[in-house]
């Protein structure tokens, strides 16, 4: 089955000041979708997420080239 449309969405709790979680996807150069999983009870885990999902999808990227 080929995938013809991707796309992610992450949403904020209303006890949280700072959504703790990433996604990030896109079609080329085949479909892919990062999820990171910040921790709500550690400082920055909202930075930890974009970096490493940010980094998964360079190498992903650079892998497949």
């Amino acid at each position: 089955m080929a995938v013809e449309n991707l796309d992610s969405f992450f949403s904020m709790a209303k006890q949280h000041a700072v959504c703790q979680d990433y996604a990030i996807g896109g079609m080329l150069p085949s479909p892919f979708l990062v999820l990171c999983d910040g921790c709500s009870s550690s400082n920055n885990s909202d930075v930890g997420a974009r970096i490493l999902a940010i980094s998964a999808r360079k190498i992903y990227h650079e892998l497949l080239q």
